[in-house]
């Protein structure tokens, strides 16, 4: 009698053990398990930016691909594209996605349309994007009234938080509009994997320039110029 609780006791434990060990496997497989959200580097100047996808709509609309931006091709060589150097190219309307402002409401980019819109990705550990921060804040200063500024910081929690970005904010006296991306929403949308990358959005929601790297305040304004001209 004595043998068979000792055998019991030992199936009791060892099944215990089994399950033990199944759902340990699955809590470390969550944590370690490759994240969804891309890893992301500081870009080397004067490149254009991956383009927004078009696909056909099977109703007949031709519509930006959501999603990562699987179709990217090896960037240009230099400069930021502008309409004109697009020549007859159709424009892309800018996909949509969602961050939150400087006081945590949600907001989406196609709540800008209807003036023009620049669109910049950038995070405060990315030298280059620093960099070129002083051009934005001059050509915000200057365009601000004409043209909406999207400054999109890749807010991911870790390595940048929101109250960490507001006090670099503040302290370098920035005043153009931040937003944080604290769902990668528009970080995957666009399929950012290097930064900074801008955009020049027209007034009517077409994506019609872009830059990968970090701009200049010269070629920014031209940009801008372009863009206004519209």
């Amino acid at each position: 009698m004595k043998t068979f609780w000792k055998i019991l006791l030992l199936v009791l434990l060892l099944a215990a053990a089994l399950v033990g060990g199944y759902f340990g496997y699955q809590a470390l497989s969550e944590r370690f398990a490759p994240s969804a959200v891309p890893a992301i580097l500081p870009s080397a100047p004067g490149q254009e930016a991956p383009p927004v996808t078009r696909i056909p709509d099977p109703a007949g609309s031709d519509a930006p691909a959501p999603g990562l931006d699987d179709g990217r091709r090896v960037p240009g060589e230099s400069g930021a594209s502008s309409p004109a150097d697009r020549g007859d190219a159709p424009a892309a309307t800018a996909a949509d996605f969602t961050v939150q402002d400087w006081n945590g409401n949600d907001v989406n980019l196609s709540d800008y349309f209807g003036k023009p819109i620049v669109l910049n990705f950038w995070a405060s550990w990315c030298g280059p994007c620093v960099g070129e921060l002083p051009g934005f804040q001059t050509m915000y200063e200057t365009y601000g009234e004409d043209v909406t500024f999207l400054m999109v910081n890749l807010t991911d929690g870790v390595d940048e938080t929101v109250a960490g970005v507001k006090s670099f904010v503040d302290s370098n006296g920035y005043s153009f509009p931040v937003y944080f991306d604290v769902d990668y929403d528009g970080a995957i949308t666009y399929g950012i994997s290097s930064i900074p990358q801008t955009y020049f959005i027209s007034a009517s929601g077409e994506v019609v320039g872009s830059q990968l790297g970090s701009m200049d305040e010269s070629t920014l304004e031209a940009n801008i110029l372009s863009l206004l001209a519209q």
